[in-house]
């Protein structure tokens, strides 16, 4: 499979394509394992990244909150 292919099946996965686009995909998809196999296989890298919790370490907050106190001291 192409790159190409590949990066359209990564648009058709965040629901990027036209319709056009969308209804060429899913046919290519619904008519050849290979494709099909790759879609279902961004699908599930799609829900894992989705599922990822994305909250910063106390260190970052910390080194936030500081610096923020130190410009409210140098105004």
């Amino acid at each position: 499979m192409n790159q190409i292919f590949t990066n359209d099946l990564l648009r058709l996965a965040y629901q990027e394509t036209n319709l056009s686009e969308t209804l060429n995909l899913v046919e290519a998809i619904e008519n050849d394992c290979e494709k099909k196999q790759s879609f279902q296989s961004l699908m599930g890298m799609k829900k894992s990244l989705d599922s990822l919790k994305y909250t910063p370490s106390d260190a970052s907050i910390d080194f936030i909150l500081s610096y923020s106190q130190r410009q409210k001291v140098a105004l």
